[in-house]
């Protein structure tokens, strides 16, 4: 049987006929897209482009020029608003936007939305930029720029409007970095003393000084304080906290504030106020005073809070204390010391079965207030009564604070600390802590030191 010969000039019709239909389609696609571009144009409508290069109408590009001042393109979700005079064929479209961390300290080391300089940016004059989330969900944030000066600060808490920043560039800057810089903590005094009708300027301090939101709120017994411009005014007598949060970061400091009376029976000296300055900071949902962490009945631990055990700093002070012990023949071991937020649930809803919840409030804390959370707290020899007036009570009421431990719960103290003597009961604040709480009065407690409430809400 005989082969038909492959006829060479049917194939080249072929690959002709396909060129000149790519070629139609590309001149249709490009046809229709260019005269959609010139009647928004014409309309003064945002240019919509998600090419990386600008290939118009000449038509397009001469009305620009002879009827606008200004044109502005939307590529890749932003805005860029650039001079009409600017806009020519060629024109390269490339906004390169990413995130960036930058280790330095006015940033925090925050995340960053970094945009680099390029083309389109240098011929700028306004910019509108969609942020991701971790920005947006702020609400507001700070623009830094960069020269040979390093960062330096370019707009201050911009508000972010349906995901988006816009403000107005600058020619002499090369790149612009977008960020929201935490408020970490709040520290100030944390007691205040004043007197009825008298007023006391507190002194507030914001770490970092430079966070993208200084707005405050504030917390306290409006019949008892008035809180105006940092200033405490004393109305009535009594005590209450001036709790200072962050409005828009997670974090806040606690002031307790006790007006008194003016005597007029005691001397000038007498009258004056001594104000305790300790440093109140949250961290993580910790509060810290004087660098000591608190928790009591007004001062919790998240749930999650958990450092495996008696810590290092516990251990070690308590070896050294266990040995001076022995010395004075008295025998020092620890019969209870880290308990989980889990276990204290299980203990306390035991106590509440057996004595009822008053009773169980005052010897042992509901879960998250418990010391023995904290890894930093235990219980020596025998956690009840039967340990009172031993020879290892005394020794230890005499001298733990020579090694960083006070007695948590002294006697006689129960309307500060909330709970009923306990001598066994151990806390670790460190040698010099110790030393000034012992050096401060006899059985004197923490919460009597630091000017604190321990109180359960309900």
């Amino acid at each position: 049987m005989k082969r038909k010969k492959l006829r060479i000039d049917r194939i080249l019709y072929c690959l002709i006929f396909f060129i000149l239909l790519i070629f139609l389609i590309k001149f249709s696609i490009n046809f229709t897209y260019n005269l959609i571009l010139f009647n928004g144009v014409k309309k003064n409508e945002i240019i919509t482009i998600n090419k990386s290069e600008v290939k118009v109408w000449k038509k397009t590009v001469n009305y620009i020029h002879e009827n606008m001042e200004n044109v502005t393109i939307k590529h890749k979700k932003n805005y860029i608003t650039i001079s009409s005079n600017d806009f020519k064929n060629g024109l390269k479209l490339d906004t390169k936007i990413y995130n960036k961390t930058i280790n330095e300290k006015i940033f925090s080391n925050q995340k960053t939305y970094y945009i680099e300089n390029n083309e389109l940016i240098k011929k700028s004059s306004k910019l509108k930029i969609k942020v991701p989330r971790y920005l947006y969900k702020h609400n507001y944030v700070d623009i830094y720029v960069k020269n040979k000066n390093g960062y330096e600060l370019y707009e201050k808490s911009l508000k972010v409007t349906d995901k988006y920043v816009l403000f107005k560039t600058n020619k002499k800057y090369d790149s612009y970095y977008i960020c929201y810089i935490y408020l970490d903590n709040i520290s100030s005094s944390s007691k205040v003393n004043v007197n009825v009708n008298e007023e006391k300027k507190l002194k507030i301090t914001l770490n970092p000084t430079n966070p993208t939101s200084k707005e405050l709120v504030y917390e306290y017994d409006k019949k008892i304080i008035s809180f105006e411009n940092n200033t405490i005014k004393g109305l009535k007598k009594g005590s209450t906290n001036l709790v200072i949060k962050s409005k828009n970061d997670k974090t806040k400091a606690i002031v307790n504030v006790v007006v008194k009376e003016k005597t007029k029976s005691v001397s000038k000296e007498k009258e004056e106020v001594k104000e305790e300055k300790y440093e109140t900071t949250v961290k993580d949902g910790i509060t810290y005073v004087d660098g000591i962490m608190i928790v009591n009945k007004t001062y919790s631990l998240p749930k999650s809070y958990n450092p495996g055990g008696l810590t290092e700093e516990f251990m070690d002070a308590f070896y050294e204390m266990q040995s001076a012990a022995r010395l004075d023949n008295v025998d020092l071991f620890v019969a209870s010391g880290f308990r989980s937020y889990e276990y204290q649930v299980d203990l306390y809803d035991k106590y509440v079965s057996e004595d009822g919840k008053d009773a169980a409030d005052r010897y042992s804390a509901r879960p998250g207030y418990s010391e023995h959370q904290t890894g930093l707290a235990a219980d020596i020899n025998a956690a009840d009564s039967s340990f009172e007036d031993t020879p290892e009570a005394i020794w230890l009421d005499e001298n733990c604070y020579k090694y960083g431990f006070i007695i948590r719960f002294p006697k006689g103290k129960e309307e500060y600390t909330g709970y009923k003597y306990e001598p066994w009961h151990l806390r670790y604040v460190g040698k010099d802590i110790a030393s000034k709480i012992h050096n401060a009065g006899k059985n004197i407690s923490l919460e009597e030191y630091y000017g604190l409430e321990s109180k359960y809400k309900d």
